[in-house]
């Protein structure tokens, strides 16, 4: 399709969107949103925090907050646990910060350390497989977390090599406590979950992809699926990846090609985001 061709069909989206999408109030959260912001070679320099819309100040990338006390916030570099050739891990806080969940590419363990104390740390789980979002487990409190454990009954994924997963809640002797259902990732709020999914591309994605052209959809399967969302335990589901929940406890949700943080009623958060936290 030619360049005219390209405008007509954005024209004509564009138009359908505007005129079916229903008026909303802007974007507003209590609490702090820790944002990185995607630059021009997608790595963060910095972690910018914003209240009430405005930015407030700015922290070093890689910041893990501690969603109940932000000030028990640490820098992941800085821990080196799950640390490996110079690349940081996924680490999570719980709410109070005085825990963390850490694992590593370089080996199959999820780690519970001490932040106070980072070189103190003890094996919770075995074959352990982080997925390519460092999404694989998160705190439901400060004595339970989740993680998606391998289960072949569950279904392969397409996209980033996920493995056939499912979420399992542990306490914090890494004994299993329930089981939900197959997922490639989580993410938690205060009340509330997000379950990490994906679905075949169908026409108006493609199309979508004709008028983007972001290089993306040539690697890692997005040029037959897409990641989705789910915060009914996988009733139905929702295209856009999952970052984190707001004080409002709604999940706010990365669209793909776009680079647009939305809230899940549709309100726009932020442009260009490569990661958000929000604490109190």
């Amino acid at each position: 399709m030619g360049l005219v061709g390209r405008l007509l069909v954005s024209a004509a989206l564009c138009a359908c969107i505007s005129a079916c999408a229903p008026r909303q109030s802007s974007y507003s959260t209590l609490g702090t949103l820790y944002v990185e912001y995607r630059m021009p070679k997608d790595t963060p320099t910095v972690t910018t925090e914003i209240e009430n819309g405005q930015v407030v100040g700015h922290r070093p990338a890689g910041l893990v907050v501690a969603r109940d006390y932000p000030k028990r916030s640490f820098v992941a570099a800085n821990a080196a646990i799950c640390t490996y050739l110079g690349q940081p891990g996924a680490y999570i806080l719980s709410p109070d910060g005085t825990r963390g969940l850490c694992s590593s590419v370089s080996d199959n363990y999820l780690r519970l350390f001490d932040p106070a104390r980072p070189k103190i740390y003890r094996i919770l789980l075995k074959e352990f497989f982080q997925n390519a979002d460092g999404k694989s487990f998160a705190w439901l409190d400060n004595h339970r977390f989740i993680a998606t454990v391998l289960d072949k009954s569950c279904p392969y994924a397409h996209l980033y090599d996920f493995f056939p997963t499912r979420v399992v809640t542990f306490d914090l002797k890494g004994r299993r406590l329930s089981q939900g259902p197959c997922a490639f990732g989580v993410v938690a709020g205060q009340h509330r979950l997000a379950l990490v999914g994906e679905r075949p591309n169908d026409f108006l994605w493609h199309t979508h992809q004709l008028l983007a052209d972001d290089p993306a959809y040539y690697n890692d399967g997005y040029d037959r699926f897409h990641p989705t969302w789910s915060v009914d335990g996988g009733k139905t589901w929702h295209d856009g990846s999952p970052l984190a929940f707001d004080g409002n406890d709604s999940l706010l949700y990365l669209e793909q090609f776009s680079r647009i943080v939305r809230s899940e009623n549709g309100q726009v958060v932020l442009r260009n985001a490569y990661d958000v936290q929000w604490s109190r």
